[in-house]
């Protein structure tokens, strides 16, 4: 033990010479209108079909979901306000009129 410890203090590792590996890159799996329609028209429930229209359409995170309130949501701008999203960050994604309708 003594040994290799002596050995590794005292080798020069020229750090300019080790080479990250490189990540492989996934492609995203995108689902067809057919998909879409499919998955949003499965759900009677009003709840539910708003909840999944607004992560398709507005690319929300799951977290960012499930701490939406109302008040976030701006229907004159068609906006919504996201707080601390990820990275502890605001921000703002359009609103598709659509869902406004599905809400009335």
């Amino acid at each position: 033990m003594k040994w290799s410890a002596k050995i590794i203090r005292y080798t020069k590792i020229e750090i300019d010479k080790i080479h990250r590996t490189k990540r492989a890159k996934v492609s995203p799996n995108v689902l067809s209108k057919e998909e879409v329609k499919t998955i949003l028209e499965a759900h009677n429930n009003i709840k539910h079909k708003m909840m999944l229209s607004l992560i398709y359409s507005c690319g929300l995170r799951c977290g960012e979901l499930l701490t939406l309130k109302p008040i976030h949501i701006d229907s004159k701008r068609n906006i919504v306000v996201l707080k601390n999203a990820k990275g502890q960050k605001d921000r703002i994604v359009h609103l598709n009129p659509k869902i406004l309708e599905m809400r009335a």
